[in-house]
């Protein structure tokens, strides 16, 4: 044995139980022998035996079988069908650009043995993806502001129906207290307090740029997430329809806001532009288009403007009623 060998043995041994063995895999002690020898070590069993009682001591449990194959092996961070589960999540998660989703699935496959490794097929990626290589690196920043409560500043941008980024207030800075980093639908949000207008709002962390953090410590104004997310983020929960809409081109930013960017847009002029999207027929939908009812037009399906139109009689008859009994008074 060479010198120091007798101190990485643990280490080396450790390297090919992660990478050669799993429950179906093991790993006996000729074959662990040999493994050493390529690395110039030299080891009886008795050697070896301590040094996978000092693993399991310290690393992490080594099991071993008379199974099928007599050996060792280890338990994974992930099952084969655990990683599957998440690299189709990464892979299909639109707010993490393609590159970054790529560096993901190829350190989740180290998570998981060689033998493994082979059998998981990867995803393929959509190739609707965000194109900010920074979204992780941003989530920290946020995260460490919202341990620290400090508040954050940074630009933030819309892809217009053409795809072209336009960043809003003139490019300014925003100034926010974030409370919270919630993933919805395959994107990151920033659930931000500001100062200036005494409110919550979310913003979409892909579209985030040059964030910093602040100094300055805030105090902690009333917050109740999973309140907050019901109300905010719980808008399409339900039954798919498609729905096509004819919307004013100013309300371009919100649209993309509240349904994404995978809209299928149909036409396009100077003025609007008509897109058909899958969501779900909910009272907070229906709210979102009567907030836009003068740049918002329902083109399909009825029964959404059925309920739109009888919302609009509605508050038109009590408007007129009302007016009546002051007319008769």
């Amino acid at each position: 044995m060479r010198y120091g060998a007798k101190n990485e043995l643990p280490l080396l041994l450790f390297s090919y139980l992660w990478r050669y063995s799993d429950a179906s895999h093991h790993l006996s002690m000729p074959e662990l022998q040999a493994m050493l020898e390529e690395e110039d070590i030299t080891a009886d069993r008795r050697t070896i035996g301590y040094a996978i009682k000092a693993i399991d001591a310290v690393l992490c449990p080594v099991h071993f079988t008379r199974a099928n194959k007599q050996g060792y092996y280890i338990d994974h961070l992930f099952t084969e069908s655990e990683a599957l589960f998440i690299s189709g999540l990464i892979a299909q998660a639109p707010g993490i650009s393609a590159s970054l989703t790529d560096d993901l699935l190829r350190r989740l496959q180290e998570t998981v043995s060689q033998a493994q490794k082979e059998q998981l097929h990867m995803p393929a990626v959509p190739s609707a993806k965000s194109d900010n290589e920074n979204v992780l690196k941003q989530c920290e920043t946020i995260l460490s502001a919202i341990k620290a409560r400090h508040a954050i500043e940074f630009h933030y941008y819309d892809r217009t129906v053409t795809k072209q980024k336009r960043y809003r207030k003139n490019r300014r800075r925003y100034t926010q207290i974030p409370y919270a980093v919630i993933l919805h639908q395959g994107r990151f949000y920033a659930v931000c307090y500001s100062m200036h207008h005494g409110n919550f709002a979310n913003y979409r962390i892909d579209r985030m740029d040059h964030i910093t953090e602040s100094d300055t410590v805030y105090d902690p104004v009333p917050f109740d997430l999973e309140s907050y997310s019901r109300s905010t983020f719980d808008m399409y929960k339900g039954d798919l329809r498609t729905i096509t809409l004819r919307c004013a081109l100013s309300l371009s930013e919100y649209v993309q806001d509240a349904f994404g960017d995978h809209l299928l847009i149909q036409a396009i002029d100077e003025d609007s532009f008509t897109f058909s999207v899958s969501t779900a027929l909910t009272p907070t939908l229906t709210s979102w288009l009567l907030q836009y009812y003068d740049r918002c037009t329902v083109i399909a399906p009825e029964e959404l403007q059925n309920n739109l139109i009888q919302i609009a009689e509605t508050i038109l008859s009590a408007y007129n009623k009302s007016k009546e009994e002051t007319h008769h008074e």
